[in-house]
């Protein structure tokens, strides 16, 4: 199975008292720099970083980076036009879609190998999303039957 990867970057950073978490350096790089190579290390390809606000900074911080970077001029809209803007650029050998928030450096590997493997088992039908402590979250692959349902109603 062949899946990409979007690393949603395009956010405001609303709850971050007016500061762009994703520009953060933690360990000395940016978080969403750590979160593509991350993304990059492993078997999902293409790997897109989607974004949007602070696009010039974000695009600054991944120049070194081998990922596409995909703009949502949607953006403000929020992070449903941010998978859409993702889905547009799909090539047609994808099978599925994981969707990473760039904001998750907890996110290991091992965490996106056990969800590609997932995935996998099921024939690239079933969503598959993670859990912890008993709680759905991201990041989530989604198969390709649902693509066209993400689009509807948006023009990239």
């Amino acid at each position: 199975m062949n899946v990409a990867i979007a690393v949603l970057a395009a956010g405001c950073s609303s709850r971050a008292a007016g500061q762009n978490k994703l520009l953060a350096c933690p360990n000395g790089q940016p978080l969403v720099a750590l979160a593509a190579q991350r993304a990059l290390a492993s078997s999902g390809r293409p790997v897109m970083v989607v974004v949007g606000h602070m696009e010039a900074e974000i695009r600054k911080a991944l120049a070194e980076i081998d990922a596409m970077v995909v703009q949502n001029p949607a953006y403000q809209t929020g992070i449903a036009s941010s998978i859409q803007a993702a889905v547009a650029l799909l090539p047609l050998e994808c099978d599925g879609l994981m969707i990473h928030l760039a904001d998750m450096p907890m996110v290991t590997q091992d965490h996106r190998r056990r969800l590609l493997d997932t995935f996998n088992e099921s024939g690239g039908k079933s969503v598959v999303r993670a859990t912890a402590v008993g709680l759905t979250g991201n990041p989530v692959i989604l198969p390709r039957s649902l693509f066209s349902e993400l689009s509807i109603g948006f023009q990239f």
